[in-house]
This record gives structure tokens, sequence and C-alpha cells, in this order.
């Protein structure tokens, strides 16, 4: 969520509104402003989101006089949802919001808002964990930081996102029943990380044996690959998930970590062939075209790739700046891979895919004096593009540039062809590239899948997801 705060103002984007208003469990805005006298803190709405500190000044029979922050006084009618009563000031910056005497909209923004000035992120609401985005490393995901956290319940320790992994896996072991934990928000909230770090606790809570020990690590390793292929730069976030997924964590009788399972959906493939100013493509095409990125000799000559401003699908991002260094490493993805345990033949075989997209966006359709679309097979970029994927020049240019009619029944009706128009070919490649793209995707994530799968032994397994 979002929180805006200068001086005395509160402000929430309109996502939390509902959020918020659903919280009121203590009467609403204005359930205590009959107790309020001379001098109480209050809040003021201004306009629909936004609220200010107020003293009222005086109290009449059917009207409240209230000064404000920002040096104004108005009268306001007793018992107006304008009005709301202010928490004391010892009791801003509670670790819970349920511990607020007044549950409403201003009170729990100004408490979040206090509470991340001071650098703290998380706040709890009954089982609920709140976290705003701090956009710089706060030095609270260490050893010692999550030691302190085993074993203990919500209400013992500081809310922390190992709070919530703690408690799953606490209730696994006492309920023997799954778990579940939702992580959701805007973009640009925490979710990736957040569950990096939630995987990260449960692999070093976990009962450790020399096999969980292997698999712990190729299921901590799957995030570095899912996010170089599945998520992308954008206006709000250097790391942004361009996908939606949901994880599987198996554990043994013992509760030692025996396996995973990730379902993904909802790939944005239209980022392959075009983004918007300021954004980038998926992460993998800047790595593997990078001046520097350490691809090896053999598959440099094969793929023949120069930097990304010279590909189509990624020169508009090419000299867009990006923070999250794991982002621009080539070689990081090729680590996890490895230890993921996808050979060098599956990761040549997936380097030639992308090699063959970003040549296929550089391929040029002309046009003749009908606007029919003019490809010749002998073009570089569809050459190549079509000797990484194992066919024929040709075929792909009949492929871009002739559409296959069928008139009746299949194999009973007539069928025939015709000519592509310049556009319909530009919109043949680009469809053909976003489709090889999700095609590697969900053959990665199926061989990744794989790779995580539950190993041989007795016992069924529960999960947390």
């Amino acid at each position: 969520g979002k929180v805006e705060c200068s001086g005395g103002w509160c402000r929430a984007t309109a996502g939390q509104e509902q959020s918020v208003r659903e919280g009121e469990g203590r009467g609403g805005a204005m359930a205590t402003t009959n107790s309020v006298h001379v001098l109480s803190r209050v809040w003021v709405k201004k306009s629909n989101l936004k609220w200010i500190a107020g003293t009222v000044e005086g109290v009449q029979d059917r009207d409240l006089v209230i000064r404000t922050e920002d040096g104004q006084t108005i009268n306001l009618p007793r018992g107006s949802d304008s009005i709301s009563q202010r928490t004391p000031a010892n009791m801003e910056a509670v670790d819970n919001l349920t511990s607020l005497p007044d549950l409403d909209e201003p009170n729990m923004l100004h408490s979040l808002c206090v509470r991340y000035m001071a650098d703290k992120i998380y706040t709890s609401t009954g089982p609920i964990l709140v976290c705003m985005n701090p956009w710089r490393d706060l030095q609270l995901y260490s050893q010692a930081t999550l030691s302190q956290y085993r074993r203990k319940r919500h209400d013992q320790v500081p809310p922390h996102v190992f709070g919530i992994a703690e408690a799953a896996f606490s209730n696994l072991q006492t309920e023997r029943k799954d778990q579940t934990i939702l992580v959701s928000g805007d973009s640009g909230s925490g979710k990736t990380e957040s569950t990096k770090f939630m995987m990260q606790y449960l692999a070093a809570v976990a009962h450790h044996t020399a096999v969980s020990s292997n698999t712990e690590t190729r299921v901590l390793q799957c995030n570095p690959v899912l996010e170089a292929f599945g998520n992308a730069k954008t206006l709000r976030n250097d790391n942004s998930s361009r996908f939606g997924k949901y994880i599987d964590i198996h554990f043994d009788e013992q509760y030692a970590l025996c396996g995973a399972k990730i379902d993904t959906y909802l790939l944005e493939k239209s980022r392959v062939v075009g983004q918007e100013n300021g954004e980038r493509n998926f992460h993998i095409f800047y790595q593997i075209t990078a001046p520097q990125s350490g691809l090896e000799p053999r598959m440099a000559a094969m793929l023949k790739l120069s930097p990304p401003e010279h590909f189509r699908y990624t020169q508009k991002g090419a000299n867009v700046t990006v923070g999250y260094k794991p982002a621009n490493s080539f070689q990081n993805t090729v680590s996890a891979l490895q230890q993921i345990g996808i050979e060098s033949i599956e990761r040549d075989e997936i380097f030639k895919v992308l090699g063959s997209v970003l040549h296929m966006g550089n391929i040029k359709v002309n046009a003749d004096k009908e606007s029919n679309a003019i490809l010749m097979a002998a073009d570089p970029d569809a050459a190549l593009s079509a000797q990484l994927l194992g066919v024929s020049p040709q075929e792909m240019v009949n492929a871009l540039t002739i559409r296959n009619i069928q008139a009746g029944p299949v194999g009973a009706g007539d069928s025939y062809t015709v000519g592509q128009t310049q556009q319909q070919a530009v919109d043949s490649r680009d469809a053909l590239a976003r489709a090889l793209y999700g095609n590697l995707f969900d053959v990665l994530v199926a061989r990744i899948n794989i790779s995580l799968g539950q190993q041989k032994g007795k016992g069924r397994t529960r999960n947390i997801s």
C-alpha cells in the first residue's frame, strides 16, 4: 500500500480506501466525537482520502471549532463524518494496528506513516502483515535476525516477514495441515522480495539432511531464473514481475524440505515486442546482449548478438538505468540454471530461442506497389533466426508472408493461400516472437519443476503455498 504524509497531512491512494474502511471496527470515524473537549486532538477530512491534523478550540451545542495545522479555523457539526479523534501521541507507532484506540482511516494511515519514517516498514493488523517498501537496504534480513523469530509467536517479536513464515511453519508442525501465505500489493510494493525472504526463512528452519540440502539450494535458485526471464524494469519498479506465480513448498514427515512446484500465469508476452518509454524488455535480453555478458565464445559465435541498441525489441530500453544489479548479470542467471540442474545442452537451446527472437525482430518486411509483403529468404536476420530455430529460411518467410485459408471441412473442403500485406506480415512476425518467448517460459518453468520435484521417500508431504 501507499501512504503519503507531510507535516500533519495523511493521504492514502485510492486503492486503499475500501480496505481501510472495512477495518473501521470501533464505530467508525465519528464514534467518539461526542466526548471531545477543548484541546482534543482530531483529524479533519479535507477531501476524499485526505486528512489534516487539528486541535479543538471550542465546543458548542452543535458545532466544534477546530484549528488545523495549516492555520485555518473551521466549524464542523458534532458527529460529522469529517472529524475523527486522533490517537494519543504515545500510541501512534504501535506494532499492531488493532491496538489503536480508534481503528479508523486517518489513525491507521498516520500510524503507518510514523512507523515508516522510523524505518519500521512492517506493521501487524491482527494476523495480517502490512509492508511498505523502503526503497533501500535496511539490513533487516541477516541470519541473526532470522534466528530471533524461530519458535516465537507474533506477539513476542516485532512485526516482520520472517514472523509470517515462522507462523506458517509452526502451524504446519503443530496442526499437521497445509498452510497458505498470500502476498499481494501494487507493482513495486515488494511482493517479489517478500516471497524470496519467506522462502529463505523456510529453507533455514526446515530439518536438514544430505538430500534436503541440495533441494533447498535448487528451490532458492529458481528465483534468479524466474526473475531473469519473467521480470522487467518498469516506470515504478526496477525488478517488476511481469507474471503471476503460485509456489508450493513440500516438507516430508521430518519437516525437511523435499521439493517444490511452481505454477505461473499471465506472462506479459506483449513486452517482448514493445515497451513504454523508460521501461525495458525482460532482463534476460539485456543480460545476453551485454558487451561483457560472459557468453561462451562458441555460443556467441552461433548467436551473432550485438549490444541491445542494435535490436528492435530491446533498443528502446537499451539506455534505461536499472539499479537492481542482478537484472544485468548474465553469469548470475547461468549459475542459477546450473545449480537447478539444467545442463549445458539445455541452456544452449534456451539461448538459441532468445537469439532467434532478437534477430526475428530485426527482420525487415518491405512492400510492393499493392502493399503486399516482400521478404526474402536471404535476409540475414531471417536466415539466422530460422537457423537458430532449426527451420529453413524459406519456411519462415512463407509463415510470415502467406496465409493458408481452409474453406469447408478439413480434408474435404478447399484450401488456398493468399499473400499478406506488409502490416500483416509485421504483425505475424511479432506474434511469432511473442509465442516463441511464451512457450520458452512455460517450458523453462516445467523444467524447473522437474528439478524441484519431490524427492523419493516414505510418508506423505505437507505444503506451504
